[in-house]
């Protein structure tokens, strides 16, 4: 088990984050899912307020440096996730995107795809055909881009194909309201 403090973080990031660490330790408790985790949130909450996936990366990695000193878990495990905040890193081209279901190759192929498409369905679909674990990096893809398109955007037959709306619309309202205090 690791136990590090947030040395500068204000009580609300504490809480989020406890909150991320919570449900990702449900299935991955390393430390490395964690921060993978908390990128991910960030940047959906970023794309949520209208930011670029460019300014989204740059706030992230702002985020973990003024709020972790360099000795925390979460600093250095978030090396792990250096590519993504390289200033080239939507210039890669696509066969140097790994998907193959490792969380860092998972996280980066979902904001590499947000980053080389114009649309939900291109994004979507350029993350399934990446090939390897296409329903994950599918399904992250489309979480974010989602949030930055917005439901607009999204093909009204593949909306009408969810099952359990209801359900799902509840669970984000519930998400939203514990991340966005």
């Amino acid at each position: 088990m690791y136990h590090h403090k947030l040395v500068f973080a204000p009580p609300y990031l504490i809480e989020k984050i406890q909150t991320i660490k919570k449900y990702t330790e449900v299935i991955h408790a390393h430390p490395r899912s964690v921060v993978g985790s908390i990128i991910y949130v960030e940047f959906l909450l970023r794309l949520y307020y209208n930011n670029s996936p460019e300014v989204s990366k740059r706030e992230i990695k702002e985020l973990f440096d003024e709020n972790f000193d360099k000795d925390h878990i979460y600093q250095k495990e978030l090396q792990s996730y250096s590519r993504i905040f390289e200033e080239d890193f939507f210039s890669l081209p696509q066969d140097e995107i790994l998907s193959d279901g490792y969380v860092v190759h998972t996280l980066e192929a979902a904001i590499w795809c947000l980053g080389n498409s114009g649309s939900f369905s291109g994004a979507v679909l350029k993350a399934v055909n990446l090939g390897d674990d296409t329903d994950t990096v599918g399904a992250i893809t489309g979480t974010l881009v989602g949030m930055y398109y917005k439901m607009d955007d999204i093909p009204k037959e593949w909306l009408e194909k969810i099952t359990r709306k209801e359900d799902i619309d509840k669970l984000i309202e519930q998400f939203h309201s514990i991340l966005c205090r």
